[in-house]
């Protein structure tokens, strides 16, 4: 027996204000991934440069999520 499948068109018509709340989670989510890619690249040119071994030259999502909301909460 088949069965159908159904789709829904769905057209979301925000606020302004939360059309602002948006925005700001979306500069939010953009600065941790650049923040995260230049965590990165600095761990790995320390580690082309001999300062760092091979198994701290990655920081993974979840050390990175700790780095950032203990050491970088606490400096500001």
């Amino acid at each position: 027996m088949k069965r159908l499948q159904r789709a829904y068109k769905v057209e979301l018509k925000p606020t302004n204000q939360q059309i602002q709340k948006i925005n700001q989670s979306l500069g939010v989510c953009r600065w941790l991934y650049n923040a995260y890619l230049a965590k990165n690249q600095s761990l790995y040119q320390d580690f082309k440069e001999g300062k760092l071994d091979k198994k701290k030259a990655f920081m993974s999502a979840n050390d990175f999520d700790k780095y950032i909301n203990n050491d970088v909460r606490l400096k500001e």
